[in-house]
């Protein structure tokens, strides 16, 4: 692996895209009863 800089350039539409996408993502709810049967 090199020490080298590097530089990621990100488009702007994507970067907001992405943005978006995370902001609107609804998260599972909670299995009943289910404890640490299922995990985190």
């Amino acid at each position: 692996m090199s020490d080298k800089n590097f530089h990621v350039r990100w488009d702007s539409a994507a970067l907001a895209s992405l943005r978006a996408r995370i902001q609107s993502f609804e998260w599972p709810r909670e299995i009943a009863d289910s404890g640490w049967r299922y995990g985190l």
